[in-house]
């Protein structure tokens, strides 16, 4: 039967530096390293550990293990922003992944190593943690499918995605990777995605909407750090 421990030690990450920016505002008794990459500070009783990882699923796998390995968090929050791919939601709605899909990769051969899953999943508490949290920040909030790659989704490629993955309502490039990294090392983790734009603008454009990124950004990390406060309010504990 596994032990039981109290949740002490929380990893956030975001993949972008306006991701994580918010969070570095919030602390308390802040220190960072890494010439500023990971920032460590205190909230609502919890030590926050929060990181940019950079974009893509090796960056965002290798800083999960570095939460993990070397700063012993207990948790893993995912957040940050991603392209919709439901037509029934909007830009700025909230996407929470009950379920994760690597989709440009063969996940049977993934799934022969340990944890050995096809597909990925946010801890239940957690996510009923953030849904809770996010009704705050948005109209709609989903519990759904998100789908992971290593390329960035406009337009053109968008079609193909949808075809693949019909009933997907996000799409991003480092939720999966979390998530089995999190499996593997049986941590509990949860990804948490506001909507920037309806994945079907090319790159430079988004990148050039500087204000809209890091409105939805702040609301990802703001629910982030709503997690972070439940999970000292009820003392939630993690697997061991």
């Amino acid at each position: 039967m596994k032990q039981q421990r109290r949740i002490k030690n929380v990893g956030i990450l975001g993949a972008l530096e306006k991701e994580i920016a918010h969070i570095r505002t919030q602390l308390s008794h802040v220190h960072e390293n890494n010439a500023g990459t990971v920032i460590i500070g205190d909230y609502y009783g919890i030590q926050v550990v929060a990181t940019v990882s950079g974009m893509g699923t090796i960056n965002a796998a290798s800083a999960a293990q570095v939460l993990i390995s070397e700063h012993k968090v207990d948790a893993i929050i995912m957040c940050g922003i991603a392209g919709n791919l439901n037509y029934s939601l909007g830009v700025g709605d909230i996407v929470i992944a009950k379920l994760a899909t690597l989709m440009d990769s063969d996940n049977a051969i993934i799934a022969e190593s340990a944890p050995h899953l096809t597909e990925f999943a946010s801890d239940v508490t957690l996510m009923q943690y953030a849904k809770t949290a996010a009704e705050h920040y948005a109209k709609n909030v989903v519990c759904g499918h998100i789908v992971t790659g290593n390329k960035y989704i406009d337009s053109a490629l968008k079609p193909a995605v949808l075809e693949k993955y019909p009933n997907a309502d996000a799409v991003e490039m480092e939720g999966v990777a979390v998530l089995q990294v999190a499996a593997k090392n049986g941590i509990p983790a949860v990804v948490i995605r506001t909507l920037s734009d309806n994945a079907n603008v090319d790159y430079d454009e988004l990148s050039a909407d500087v204000f809209s990124l890091t409105k939805y950004a702040e609301v990802s990390s703001k629910i982030a750090l709503e997690v972070v406060r439940i999970i000292n309010e009820e003392l939630i504990v993690s697997n061991e």
